[in-house]
C-alpha cells in the first residue's frame, strides 16, 4: 500500500517530498510504514490510534473477523450480511464496554442492533474486508530490521508524533508508547472512555496538538 502510494506522488503527481503524513487506524499504521520505507519523503509523520507492529491480541482479534469473512465467503452468504457480522464485531472492539452502556440503556438494546444493517456492503465487499484483515495481521515494520523496534527506531529520519488512545481495545497502544520512547519524540496518550475512537472524542484538544506540531 506504502509502495503505491510513494508511486503515486512521485510518479504520477511528480513531488519529491511532501511536508507531512498524517493517518489514523490502518493508516496509522501505513504511516509507520512510510517512516522506515521512505523515512525522507516526509518531513513530520503523524501516526494516530496505529501501531508500528501489531500486538498477539491485535492478530487474534483481526484473525477472529478473518475467519469469519472467509467462512461467509465459502458459502456464498451475501456481502450484506457479512457486513453486518463484521461491523457488529469491530463496533464492539473499537468502543469500550463503558461508553457502550452509556450510550444505550439496556432496554434501547433493539434500537442499538438496528444499527447494523449491513449498508457497507456496496463500498467494502466480503473481499475487501478480507484483504485488509490479511494486510493487518502481517503488519510489521521491524520485519526488515532484525525483527525489533529498537533497531527499526535508527531508520526514522523526521519528526513524529505519535497519538494513542489508553482505552484502545481494537489496536492496543503499548508498541506506539514504547516506539515514541524509543524514538525520544511527542507522544500524546489520550485519556477518555472512548476506546478506538478517542481522537475523535477529544477532537479540539488533538487538533490543537496536530496543529501545533506541524507548524513548529
Amino acid at each position: 500500500m506504502v509502495n503505491s502510494q510513494y508511486l503515486l506522488f512521485t510518479k504520477h503527481l511528480g513531488l519529491n517530498s511532501i511536508h507531512a503524513i498524517i493517518g489514523g487506524s490502518m493508516g496509522g499504521m501505513q504511516v509507520y510504514q512510510w517512516m522506515v520505507s521512505y523515512p525522507e519523503f516526509a518531513s513530520k509523520f503523524i501516526p494516530y490510534v496505529g501501531t508500528p507492529i501489531q500486538s498477539s491480541v491485535n492478530q487474534l482479534n483481526f484473525e477472529v473477523s478473518l475467519q469469519i469473512l472467509q467462512t461467509i465467503e465459502k458459502y456464498g452468504v451475501p456481502d450484506s450480511v457479512a457486513n453486518r457480522i463484521f461491523d457488529l464485531n469491530f463496533y464492539l472492539l473499537a468502543r469500550t464496554s463503558l461508553q457502550v452502556d452509556t450510550l444505550y440503556e439496556p432496554g434501547e438494546y433493539k434500537q442499538l442492533l438496528d444499527k447494523f444493517r449491513g449498508v457497507t456492503a456496496e463500498r467494502f465487499p466480503a473481499a475487501n474486508r478480507i484483504a485488509q484483515m490479511k494486510a493487518m495481521i502481517t503488519h510489521d515494520i521491524t520485519k526488515d530490521f532484525g525483527g525489533t523496534l529498537e533497531e527499526t527506531a535508527k531508520k526514522v529520519k523526521g519528526e513524529v508524533f505519535i497519538i494513542v488512545s489508553a482505552s484502545d481495545q481494537l489496536i492496543l497502544p503499548y508498541q506506539s508508547i514504547k516506539f515514541a520512547r524509543l524514538l525520544k519524540t511527542d507522544l500524546m496518550v489520550i485519556q477518555n472512555d472512548c476506546g478506538h475512537l478517542g481522537p475523535g472524542c477529544d477532537l479540539k484538544l488533538v487538533s490543537n496538538a496536530i496543529a501545533g506540531f506541524l507548524a513548529r
